[in-house]
């Protein structure tokens, strides 16, 4: 545990940061999740803030160690807690530090994406939060696939990032510069930067990394992911990968692959899911640069003489004297980490939102449509409008080509009434999967009114557009 050759302080260009002292850190920073920092601040009584006005500062703590920097951590104030001491001269606050990102989780809505790679989302979705190109960074290992329709429903920007991302293995974690902070993605090994050599020391003084232990963990052997193409129904989509040593398997339907090569690589991804928890090391140390994303070199382990350890989770804790009083400060971690040799991929724990029941759209005109004529697909299929879409009307997009559910159906015939632009149709959801809408019927609305109403509830009958009309009365 460092002594008295540790600090740290507040910065910041948004409010009179030298006046808060402070006095206790704890964070904690993982991959595939937005960091948290707590910090405990004393001010003298006179200095005191109005707790709301620190709300969305962006903030720097800076640590030093026998007076040069050692890292900063950067970061908006995301919350507040003034407590309110009745008689004394000085006031306490915690401050909690989120990154920008935390914007996201402020925003809770629905939202629609055609014809984007996952990637090209997770870009435009840090644009609206006021992130540019210098605070993300794409380290990617090859080009992504567009997804044809991908929606976002009833979560947060946070929350739809986290699971696209989860998904496809696209590890996300924070480095923090001079300037501020960097959200980082990556696919593979070379995106986590080197943190150098790290020395293990068991004397019990707190020294570099003092405590290391190691959890094994048994994990299924066989991984099988399959789905179904509607566009080529012939074809097997499935694909699947061994680990060696392991047990049992796991198999995956509806996983939005298109082709086998692509099942093969998810269910390559899902193995080193479950390779990344395989061996996990949890360890201490009192290295203020350690952080989520970053690889060490163990070295002087007397089991471990050469262990490379990418750093998953970084917990810090460190505490300081009040100003003008004396006393040791203090810093330590605690750690946990994987083997290096194979590629990170982040669980997968962000819940997938489901529609289990219907929603309704409008038909669209479509691609060469027009008022009255709905332009239908070589396949029979629609572009519908999604009522749901938050964006305003003359923004929204309509779907891509739906397919139109019917009480029958074959090669070359069947039953089909098609379908006119405004009509409102009730669609259902595959497997509750917000990306997979089928039309399940059309239902009337004051603006296009059923065939059959109370003057004439004994009538059945089909109607067309035209007037052509085939009807038959019940008495």
């Amino acid at each position: 545990m460092i002594a008295e050759r540790f600090r740290f302080h507040l910065e910041s260009k948004d409010f009179a940061a030298e006046r808060f002292h402070l006095v206790a850190l704890e964070g904690r920073e993982a991959i595939g999740e937005l960091f948290s920092f707590t910090v405990e601040c004393a001010l003298a009584a006179g200095d005191a803030v109005d707790a709301s006005s620190l709300l969305g500062a962006k903030v720097c703590v800076v640590t030093t160690l026998e007076g040069l920097e050692v890292r900063r951590f950067h970061g908006v104030v995301a919350a507040v807690r003034d407590k309110l001491e009745p008689a004394a001269d000085y006031r306490t606050y915690r401050l909690h530090i989120a990154p920008q990102t935390h914007h996201l989780r402020l925003v809770h809505t629905q939202d629609i994406y055609q014809d984007m790679t996952v990637p090209d989302i997770v870009v435009a979705k840090l644009k609206l939060c006021g992130l540019d190109a210098q605070a993300s960074e794409m380290r990617l290992s090859h080009p992504y696939p567009q997804r044809e329709f991908v929606v976002q429903y009833r979560e947060t920007d946070a929350a739809f990032i986290s699971r696209l991302c989860e998904h496809l293995g696209i590890s996300y974690f924070f480095e923090h510069e001079f300037e501020g902070e960097k959200i980082v993605f990556t696919d593979h090994e070379g995106g986590f930067r080197s943190l150098g050599e790290a020395r293990f020391n068991p004397d019990g003084d707190y020294r570099d990394v003092y405590l290391l232990e190691l959890d094994a963990e048994l994990v299924p052997s066989t991984y099988i992911v399959y789905d179904y193409n509607y566009r080529i129904p012939l074809v097997s989509i499935i694909g699947s990968a061994e680990l060696p040593g392991g047990g049992g398997g796991m198999a995956e339907y509806g996983c939005h692959a298109k082709t086998p090569e692509e099942s093969g690589q998810l269910a390559l991804i899902r193995s080193e899911e479950q390779q990344s928890k395989h061996q996990v090391f949890i360890g201490a140390s009192n290295k203020p640069a350690f952080y989520a994303g970053g690889v060490i070199d163990l070295t002087n382990h007397p089991r471990k003489t050469e262990a490379q350890l990418l750093l998953t989770e970084v917990r810090h804790q460190a505490t300081q004297p009040p100003a003008g009083r004396a006393g040791d400060a203090s810093y330590r971690n605690t750690f946990r980490g994987v083997p290096t040799g194979f590629c990170y991929r982040p669980a997968r724990v962000t819940p997938r939102p489901r529609i289990d029941g219907l929603l309704t759209g409008i038909v669209e005109p479509g691609p060469g449509g027009s008022a009255d004529i709905a332009h239908i697909d070589a396949e029979g299929r629609y572009t519908i409008r999604f009522l749901f879409d938050t964006a305003p009307t003359e923004r929204q997009k309509a779907s891509r080509p739906v397919r139109m559910a019917q009480p029958h159906a074959g090669p070359g015939y069947g039953m089909h009434f098609p379908l006119k632009p405004g009509i409102e149709v009730v669609m259902a959801f595959v497997d509750g999967d917000p990306d997979r809408p089928i039309i399940v019927g059309s239902v009337p609305n004051p603006l296009t009114p059923s065939p059959v109403v109370s003057r004439n509830q004994n009538e059945n009958t089909i109607r067309t557009v035209s007037g052509a009309r085939i009807r038959i009365i019940d008495r």
